[in-house]
């Protein structure tokens, strides 16, 4: 399952830059249909595994406040987003979410802004 950490934990709006890192993300889109058989049998072709693609959403509450570049995660299932500065004071919550459809596939929890 993948995670989200922001550090550091406790921020100061505008002034400290965090560090996002994501890990063990899913790397390979296992929705990928299987080719039918066919016949007479054609030559062996490797089927194209599909990668998955991501953004971090940095929302507070239901307003996003931030978003990062669209990324693919290495070999790992990592990335580091290395610089981010919230904008203002408030709890917040940074998610990782899918490119092709916006859905959050997991979150970093609370981050409390001062």
């Amino acid at each position: 399952m993948a995670t989200v950490v922001v550090a550091p934990a406790s921020p100061v709006a505008t002034k400290d830059a965090c560090t996002i890192t994501v890990a063990d993300a899913d790397i390979i889109d296992s929705g990928v249909p299987e080719e039918e058989p066919t016949y007479p049998p054609t030559p062996f072709t490797p089927q194209a595994e599909a990668s998955l693609r991501y953004y971090l959403s940095i929302r507070e509450g239901s307003d996003e406040k931030g978003r990062s570049y669209v990324f693919e995660p290495d070999s790992d299932g990592g990335h580091v987003f290395p610089s981010y500065v919230f904008p203002d004071a408030g709890t917040y919550v940074v998610h990782l979410c899918l490119d092709a459809d916006d859905s959050s596939v997991a979150n970093s929890g609370n981050v409390t802004v001062q």
